[in-house]
Formats: structure tokens, C-alpha cells, sequence
């Protein structure tokens, strides 16, 4: 059941976004091309799996826990996504995974609780930054008069 979950949710996302993409973005601004992006910080995703190893070394047993060993990974994913991208803001609320963390961890929630708490926080972060890129965007493209 849930390679049949992982199968639909794979395929289904991308169609989802090309359509989306189809009906909303290629009408306002014309068909998105992204450059190629370089191997060169491959480097940087070796100092990062070190830095955690080295973090769940170093730490008491209390904050060795897997919430936290996450909450540092998603923090570490979306401060290179922003980094790449160029978006300040998302590097700032790469924070939100490693509090949520710190917090699971403190109240002592356990692995799964301390987990979904991190992915919750996480999630909710980046469909509110989505909500706002996306209405950022639909109010500096309208739609095009021969598109409608």
C-alpha cells in the first residue's frame, strides 16, 4: 500500500505541477527555462553529513536524539536550497525545523512525536512561503489578454 501511496503521490505531484504550470505560470510570463546547476558544492554536502555526525558525537544522550538529528538535516537542506535560489528568507526559516527540534527534544516528546513535530513545522513554514512567492507573483505577471 505504500509503494501504491509513493507511486500516485510521485506521479500525480508532477503532473499536478506541470498543469498547474500549464494554466497559471506559462500564460503570465512565457515557459520557464532553469539553468543547469553546477556540481561544485559537493563539498559542502560532505562538511554537512559531518557536521551532524560530529553533532550526535559530541552531544549528551538527551539531545542525540533522531528530532534533532533531523531538525538539523531540514535545517541544513533548506539553507542550501535558499542559498541556491537566492531567497534570504528561507535561509531564516531554516530555523524553524532546528527550534521545533530543540522543542520536541526539551519537552521530551520522544523520536516519532519529536519527528512529525520537526516535518509539521517544516512544512507549515514552506506552504506559508509558497502561499506568499505565489501571490507575489500572480500580482507582478497578470494574465496576458491573448492567453485568456
Amino acid at each position: 500500500m505504500f509503494f501504491v501511496l509513493l507511486l500516485l503521490g510521485v506521479f500525480g505531484v508532477k503532473r499536478a505541477v506541470s498543469l498547474l504550470k500549464e494554466k497559471m505560470i506559462f500564460p503570465r510570463s512565457g515557459e520557464v527555462h532553469y539553468e543547469e546547476l553546477s556540481d561544485r558544492g559537493s563539498w559542502r554536502l560532505i562538511l554537512a553529513i559531518a557536521f551532524v555526525a560530529v553533532l550526535g558525537l559530541i552531544l549528551p544522550e538527551q539531545w542525540s536524539q533522531i528530532p534533532l538529528t533531523v531538525g538539523v538535516i531540514m535545517m541544513l537542506i533548506l539553507i542550501y536550497m535558499g542559498y541556491q535560489v537566492g531567497l534570504r528568507l528561507l535561509q531564516i526559516a531554516a530555523l524553524v525545523p532546528l527550534a521545533a527540534a530543540i522543542l520536541a527534544v526539551a519537552l521530551e516528546w520522544g523520536d516519532v512525536l519529536g519527528t512529525i513535530s520537526v516535518f509539521v513545522g517544516s512544512g507549515f513554514v514552506l506552504i506559508l512561503m509558497g502561499i506568499f512567492a505565489f501571490r507575489h507573483f500572480l500580482s507582478e505577471n497578470p494574465k496576458n489578454a491573448e492567453g485568456q
